[in-house]
């Protein structure tokens, strides 16, 4: 072979290395791992209430095993849509999330020209968590049951108050929810927050809310309030004597408070399924089953199909539900 052979051979052969070079160098950087920054995490409520606190919760735990912070923002305003907003415009790129309570299915359900797609607009990540609440009297009420409530609501159309913490909240959409298939007639009373609603019942104001049951069980204890149901499918293990609504005579009744997190459209799988992991990994933590549980909740961790089916058949059932109650 020639010199001048042997020089082109070469030059051939420096080429070919370089061409590998560059191909491969674009996925090297693509690989790199998720996360190499902080990883904020938007929550549309206030700082210190029940949606905020779980966020901090999973967020302590994705920076103990990522080794990353995951700071918690609270952007308050419009039940959670100011948050949907930003969030639904961030670059899609795994560091910005959204956390989102049941209020996300509810706007979706009843939000009109919102100025995003409350489902359309995200990547459902996982479920996080369920929390069922408590039917609650107050003891004066001459109902030890949800038969009994529905025959006294009967017979007082419309004079039956429920107590709810603002239109589309918790508590109002499961009374609604209530209403619609028990087949009663309530008056309800708007107060300004869950406390506020919680004291209308246990001073007499009101004869009946939906309550978090951490929040109930003290005033249960004290004969403050009566628990007459559990507002989830099977009865709650802390406490096993309250029957739930569905076995008391309002079949299908299920209703729950439930949290997930959302990532911008268009994030990449690999994240999002690196995020529902970690998160899952976080919820099988012993000192994370038991937070969950003393509150009479339950973790979930579920697939982000599985979430987006959820979201999706969330959002009608309260459609439904909105409508007939005539809520916009």
């Amino acid at each position: 072979m020639s010199m001048l052979s042997r020089r082109a051979l070469t030059l051939a052969a420096l080429s070919l290395a370089y061409l590998v070079q560059a191909a491969i160098l674009p996925t090297a950087f693509a690989a790199d791992p998720y996360p190499t920054k902080s990883v904020r995490i938007i929550v549309g409520f206030s700082p210190g209430g029940g949606t905020d606190l779980i966020a901090r919760l999973i967020a302590t735990k994705l920076s103990e095993r990522l080794k990353t912070a995951f700071p918690v923002e609270n952007r308050v305003g419009a039940s959670g849509n100011i948050a949907g907003q930003q969030v639904a415009v961030a670059k899609p790129d795994g560091y910005t999330l959204l956390w989102v309570p049941i209020a996300h299915a509810v706007n979706a359900a009843i939000g009109k020209n919102l100025a995003y797609d409350p489902i359309g607009d995200f990547a459902p990540v996982t479920l996080v968590s369920s929390n069922p609440t408590l039917l609650n009297v107050h003891p004066s009420v001459p109902a030890s049951n949800v038969r009994e409530l529905i025959a006294l609501a009967k017979a007082q159309p419309g004079k039956i108050s429920f107590a709810g913490s603002g239109i589309g909240t918790s508590s109002h959409i499961a009374a609604e929810l209530f209403r619609l298939l028990a087949g009663v007639d309530l008056l309800h009373i708007p107060y300004k927050g869950g406390s506020d609603a919680t004291r209308a019942v246990v001073s007499g104001e009101a004869f009946l809310s939906f309550n978090d049951i951490q929040a109930s069980i003290p005033l249960v204890r004290a004969r403050y309030l009566k628990a007459i149901a559990i507002t989830s499918r099977n009865r709650s293990k802390i406490l096993p004597d309250v029957p739930t609504i569905a076995e008391s005579g309002v079949p299908g009744y299920e209703y729950a408070v439930w949290f997930g997190l959302l990532a911008p459209k268009k994030t990449p799988p690999d994240i999002v399924n690196k995020l529902r992991n970690e998160i899952v990994g976080a919820l099988n933590l012993p000192d994370v089953v038991q937070r969950f549980e003393a509150g009479g909740g339950e973790v979930v961790g579920n697939t982000p199909e599985e979430f987006g089916r959820f979201l999706n058949a969330e959002v009608e059932k309260w459609r439904k539900v909105m409508k007939a109650a005539g809520i916009q």
